[in-house]
């Protein structure tokens, strides 16, 4: 399991988000789950992929959505996450890293960070009580149908975000 908190992934972050360069990895993806704006995955992936927890040609595509099985895992203030799933609408962007941020036939599933864990519904609710609050809290933990197979996942949407 890893913990990232690279200066290298800081410049990523502070290049691609409006927020410090002070702002821990961990940080933006809170940020980024607490879903105030629509998510911006590409500097995440971004991160990922230099700290070596998840590689291109590793990519899983379906229904626009682009995963990735975190190989060691990742810990997110005390939480294990197995997969992180995205998709971004703006083609500039997805043209920036295409194997990334793939795009298939059909409609589009909206603006998403997705991470899938294998905790249950009672402890992934606690860690977002705890690290995000109440907001979107129905829409933002889903058990039912995760996109890996993960028990439980954690997300933002552009379909509920603001």
């Amino acid at each position: 399991m890893k913990t990232l908190n690279f200066l290298s992934i800081l410049i990523i972050f502070s290049s691609a988000l409006p927020l410090t360069a002070q702002t821990s990895f961990e940080d933006a993806v809170i940020e980024s789950l607490r879903c105030e704006n629509r998510p911006s995955p590409l500097p995440i992936l971004e991160a990922l992929e230099s700290s070596g927890l998840i590689h291109a040609d590793e990519m899983l595509g379906m229904d626009s959505i682009s995963c990735f099985r975190l190989s060691e895992g990742l810990s997110i203030r005390g939480l294990t996450f197995n997969s992180i799933c995205v998709h971004e609408e703006d083609d500039n962007i997805r043209n920036l890293r295409p194997d990334l941020l793939w795009r298939g036939p059909g409609t589009s599933p909206g603006q998403l960070l997705s991470l899938g864990t294998s905790a249950n519904d009672q402890a992934v609710a606690r860690w977002y009580f705890d690290n995000i609050g109440t907001r979107h809290l129905n829409e933002a933990i889903n058990s039912e149908y995760t996109n890996l197979g993960d028990r439980t996942e954690v997300k933002c949407s552009g379909w509920f975000s603001g």
